[in-house]
């Protein structure tokens, strides 16, 4: 099915160089990257802990620089005007796999007003960053996405690389946690990833972020071949990025404002 949408998921633990792969997927010319817009909009409120002294999502910063309210690219902000927020979080706690079905109405309507944002953008790629595990279960068991290519790239880092870098992050994020909680964090955040690769690995990709550092080249040519894609580098291994300005939310949102090249750093 030639014209049939693609959404590429990136799951993994935070720090593991999700967002770099998001953005890296999202320079081909036929892609769009929304940032971590399903996590967003699957919460039960908007609050993010204050993080960077945002109180609403909505105060986070847009990549293009502008607030995200005040972005009519940003997908979160296309979501936000079209739709209230679903109190979803109920069906993504406590459970051990998704009890998704067409019956359950709340549900079906939030996966479509989800749809709907994704469909959008003219791009026939939609790459999404959002990690967590069981909503990329729950895209592929809800028949609202059945006329999508679901694709999942599961981003792998050393786990004590991992560890060390959200001991050494940003404490209004962590909100100075304790080692257990996170232990607790990266444990669940490892056990969904696992049973959400286990589902239709056929259409999984896995990348190690430290192959990607080594052989850049190598892995873009591997991820170009399984997703279909045509990202492009140039003569020292940077991945020229042909779209226009990044409009994302969560994770690095301003990476690609420097420049209009993605270094990739040992």
């Amino acid at each position: 099915m030639q014209n049939r949408k693609k959404l590429i998921y990136i799951i993994g633990l935070g720090r593991s160089g999700s967002t770099l792969v998001g953005q890296i997927l999202g320079a081909n010319k036929d892609s769009r990257c929304v940032g971590e817009f399903l996590s967003f909009v699957s919460l039960d409120d908007l609050s993010r802990s204050e993080y960077k002294g945002a109180l609403d999502v909505r105060d986070l910063p847009c990549g293009c620089g502008k607030p995200t309210r005040s972005c009519d690219v940003n997908a979160i902000n296309r979501y936000l005007q079209k739709y209230d927020l679903h109190k979803v979080r109920k069906w993504f706690s406590n459970k051990s796999f998704l009890p998704i079905d067409d019956n359950n109405k709340e549900l079906g309507e939030f996966f479509e007003s989800v749809k709907a944002v994704y469909e959008s953008y003219p791009e026939t790629t939609i790459v999404d960053t959002s990690k967590n595990g069981r909503l990329l279960i729950g895209l592929r068991r809800t028949s609202v996405f059945d006329d999508y290519d679901i694709r999942g790239v599961f981003v792998f880092r050393n786990l004590s690389e991992v560890w060390q870098s959200w001991r050494r992050g940003d404490k209004s994020y962590l909100k100075k946690k304790s080692r257990l909680f996170l232990a607790k964090h990266i444990i669940g955040s490892l056990l969904w990833t696992i049973v959400a690769f286990c589902q239709k690995r056929e259409q999984n990709f896995f990348l190690n972020l430290k192959d990607l550092r080594d052989d850049p080249k190598t892995v873009v040519n591997s991820l170009n071949t399984a997703l279909d894609l045509n990202i492009e580098l140039d003569e020292e291994n940077q991945i020229i990025v042909a779209g226009a300005e990044n409009h994302e939310s969560g994770g690095n949102p301003s990476k690609l404002l420097i420049s209009n090249r993605i270094r990739i750093q040992r």
